[in-house]
């Protein structure tokens, strides 16, 4: 039961697409850098849709975290290192929750290059539509209620493809609880249970379980926060050092921007995070202010409550200049439905 067509074109891209895997001799599936819970649940439910139609897809992830080990269909799942991209041929990609060509792996933008046709499924407000066929729309909550139209279309949606649908789901929709959560997702989400996945298990496996290293650098996070302009901001800076002391990885960090929104009066929260050679990882949620415009500022993008970006050439972390611009969103009216 797919939402209305937003318009005359998207019965037409969920065809060609349709069409771009049943005929292609090689499909492969590409989520981004540091694949979230809907980068991995949209992913392996296609791929897992993919071989329903006697395909063998090959599903290009650099890691997936192990809250989301429980997902089905991760038998597809293949690593991006030299080696492994070395043996691919070119064939049908599609990337996934992937705003732009630049989130993707790095060994896998030049493969995407090389491969015809290409196909993007995304949801961020920003993307350029790069490939040849582009499953855009910024209105769903997240890449695996695009990927529902798309598979539910075609009658593709196993209780396995069901599970990774709505882990997806949820994790973008922070348990529906987010504004890009509206009456449409909700009648997928009943839909998916209705076919067999069990919202209960999802649910806490998806955002209520927690690692070690998680919950140590959330504790560091906190303590390194600053809480400024009368209580309105709030942020947080983490180095390389402090990830390894508290040994945790880049997923554990999803949580941290949302806590510090939960602080009441806080309007904006951002984390900065250390990344190898120079280069912080901005992390942007908000209650009111538009700060995907803030991510752009810095070659980022996403959603206009949720929003990142990638910011090179930073010897010392840009706190700084974030907040400048964060305070210019603030105070020029950037709010949303202002």
């Amino acid at each position: 039961m797919p939402r209305p067509n937003k318009n005359k074109e998207w019965p037409g891209k969920l065809g060609r697409l349709h069409k771009a895997v049943r005929d292609a001799e090689r499909v492969y599936i590409a989520g981004h850098v540091n694949p979230d819970g809907d980068a991995i649940g949209a992913s392996l439910a296609l791929a897992m849709g993919a071989a329903m139609i006697g395909k063998q897809p090959v599903v290009l992830l650099d890691g997936v975290p192990e809250r989301f080990a429980f997902i089905p269909g991760q038998e597809y799942v293949r690593g991006v290192g030299a080696d492994e991209m070395a043996e691919l041929a070119p064939g049908l990609m599609i990337a996934v929750d992937t705003a732009y060509i630049g989130r993707l792996p790095r060994l896998v933008r030049p493969f995407f290059d090389k491969c015809s046709p290409t196909a993007v499924i995304d949801h961020h407000m920003n993307n350029p539509r790069f490939g040849d066929i582009n499953l855009v729309d910024q209105e769903s909550s997240s890449a695996s209620e695009i990927m529902y139209e798309l598979l539910s279309r075609y009658g593709l949606i196993s209780a396995d493809i069901a599970t990774a649908l709505i882990a997806g789901i949820i994790f973008d929709t922070g348990g529906f609880k987010h504004s890009c959560c509206g009456p449409e997702t909700l009648r997928k989400a009943a839909d998916l249970l209705e076919r067999g996945a069990v919202l209960p298990d999802i649910y806490a496996k998806t955002l209520e379980t927690r690692s070690a290293g998680e919950a140590r650098i959330l504790s560091k996070a906190l303590d390194a926060m600053v809480m400024t302009d009368g209580g309105r901001v709030a942020y947080s800076v983490l180095s390389e050092a402090d990830m390894a002391e508290r040994g945790a990885l880049y997923a554990d960090l999803d949580g941290i921007p949302e806590y510090m929104l939960s602080i009441r009066g806080a309007e904006v929260s951002f984390l900065l995070s250390e990344r190898p050679n120079y280069t912080y990882k901005l992390s942007l949620r908000s209650k009111a202010v538009d700060v995907c415009a803030v991510a752009a500022g810095f070659g980022g993008g996403g959603h206009i409550l949720a929003a990142g970006a990638v910011i090179g050439g930073a010897k010392e972390p840009p706190a700084e200049r974030v907040l400048e611009a964060v305070r210019a969103a603030i105070g020029g009216g950037n709010a949303v439905g202002g």
